[in-house]
């Protein structure tokens, strides 16, 4: 597959097909790694490290569960 680069602002950006996206398993929100492979470019989906929302209820059960020892320790 051919494409084009694209100016946007000082920079240059490469669209990439949904398709592409697809078979990376990444979305508009995703995080890439990209490094150079001699000529090549290569885009490594990175993981994500947390999920904000999952964090804050995790945090907030353990909170709940060691409210006391936290207390005394603080």
């Amino acid at each position: 597959m051919l494409k084009s680069l694209t100016k946007v602002g000082n920079s240059h950006a490469i669209l990439l097909d949904k398709v592409i996206m697809d078979l990376l398993g990444i979305d508009a929100d995703s995080r890439v790694n990209l490094t150079v492979n001699g000529g090549s470019l290569v885009i490594t989906p990175v993981e994500p490290v947390a999920d904000n929302a999952k964090f804050e209820a995790a945090s907030e059960r353990a909170e709940k569960k060691f409210d006391k020892l936290l207390t005394r320790l603080a």
